[in-house]
């Protein structure tokens, strides 16, 4: 569970904590959700820990630069990701103990590890590189499996319950479903072209894919057996709810069609104007946001009745609810950023950042940060649009991250990275 503080006193929103870089460049950053700190990646072959101050409480240091890091759920395991070297050289994954600063194993490959990811429950890591293998590792750094496959392996992904693995390789028609207990294989997921697409639903217990071909099919996660299937439509978005009663599904045909997700069968029909391109669900699963063209809509799903829409004069490209569901963002093609009440149909905020743009809610849904090409990010109450701060940088804000807690926000701006109050 995250760490619950309370807001520093005397700071304001948008006031400086610290600057996390002491190095040529931030290549990675994440929060820990156990405590306080701060982690980042640098170039210069280190890894760096923060107290919630913006202190640097420890260094990794590593044989050359660090292209990414992964934190357990719990805060005790960090494993970093080299770059790949310019000949020959270590090819390892590094596992340490992200309490004490030392290092627990080395997570040897045969070739540069591109990706490493934790399980929900933190028993396993997951690890590809650029071979036909991926592996699972014990926190400890045990190998538990190698999973082989025909292809390169592009990329990985647990179920919600860390009971199942999905592995995805490059310009395959078969994804493969892997029992993380056992390493053993559980089912071939395969289509008729290449598989582009895979995701689990909250509940673990279904395994959506879609190809390239436009094909979408859905499977019982467990067995790995092809589950009632959806009929094809082309250009898909797809959506679970949180509850994982309902998929809604976006095509070309410019519908949205809403199904059960344990039986297949149809429960709902939105029609739009123009092709459906992004899908959002509120918090509590009863509504939906979608945006088609220039024109976002919000829908109640029990009734299937439009309950507010919303007019952009620019396509949008994305949306997104708050965590209480009462506040909607919507960013369109050149960078102008708006929030919404969904109750009202209130425009609450607009802001524009340049074609590059970032838009996030807090996780307690008060907040929200909007940053972009400008080179500045702003805070703003979500509850009534107030801009609470404007926080200059000196080159494009490229990424905005709340802390788990909402105390603190993280931000990247060219090789720098920094830490504010929130």
């Amino acid at each position: 569970m995250p760490v619950h503080r309370q807001r520093l006193p005397g700071l304001a929103p948008g006031a400086p904590i610290g600057q996390l870089h002491r190095a040529p460049e931030t290549t990675d950053l994440v929060f820990s959700l156990a405590d306080d700190r701060v982690l980042t990646a640098n170039s210069d072959a280190k890894v760096r820990l923060w107290d919630g101050m913006g202190n640097e409480i420890a260094g990794l240091r590593h044989e050359r630069a660090v292209a990414g890091i992964s934190l357990s759920p719990d805060g005790t395991r960090l494993v970093s990701r080299l770059r790949p070297a310019a000949i020959a050289g270590n090819r390892s994954a590094i596992l340490w103990d992200a309490i004490m600063g030392g290092e627990i194993s080395r997570l040897e490959h045969f070739a540069s590890v591109t990706s490493a990811r934790f399980s929900e429950d933190g028993s396993r890591i997951a690890t590809v590189s650029d071979e036909k293998i991926a592996r699972l590792w014990s926190p400890d750094g045990q190998e538990m499996a190698r999973l082989s496959h025909d292809r390169l392996v592009a990329a990985v992904g647990f179920s919600k319950n860390s009971k199942r693995l999905i592995a995805l390789c490059q310009y395959s028609n078969a994804a493969t479903l892997w029992d993380v207990a056992t390493g053993q294989r559980v089912a071939p997921i395969r289509h008729d072209e290449d598989v582009s697409v895979t995701a689990f639903s909250p509940d673990s217990s279904r395994l959506v894919t879609y190809s390239v071909d436009g094909v979408t099919r859905m499977w019982d996660s467990v067995s790995g057996q092809l589950a009632p299937w959806l009929e094809r439509m082309e250009r898909w978005t797809i959506s679970f709810a949180p509850d994982s009663g309902v998929l809604a599904t976006a095509s070309s045909d410019r519908t949205v069609r809403l199904w059960d997700l344990y039986s297949a069968a149809p429960v709902g029909l939105l029609p739009h104007a123009r092709t459906v391109t992004a899908l959002a669900y509120s918090p509590d699963s009863e509504y939906l946001a979608t945006v088609s063209g220039n024109m976002a809509r919000v829908w109640q799903i029990a009734s299937g009745k439009e309950t507010l829409r919303a007019q952009d004069d620019q396509h949008l490209t994305s949306i997104a609810f708050d965590a209480t569901g009462t506040r909607l963002v919507t960013v369109n093609s050149v960078g102008t950023i708006r929030l919404w009440d969904t109750a009202s149909g209130q425009e609450l905020v607009r802001t524009q950042h340049g074609y590059s743009q970032v838009a996030r809610f807090s996780p307690d849904g008060r907040q929200l940060v909007t940053a972009g090409a400008d080179k500045i990010a702003q805070l703003w109450e979500a509850a009534t649009g107030k801009l609470l701060a404007r926080i200059p940088h000196n080159s494009a804000v490229t990424s905005a991250t709340f802390s788990p807690d909402s105390v603190q926000l993280a931000t990247r701006a060219g090789k720098a990275a920094h830490l504010w109050s929130a």
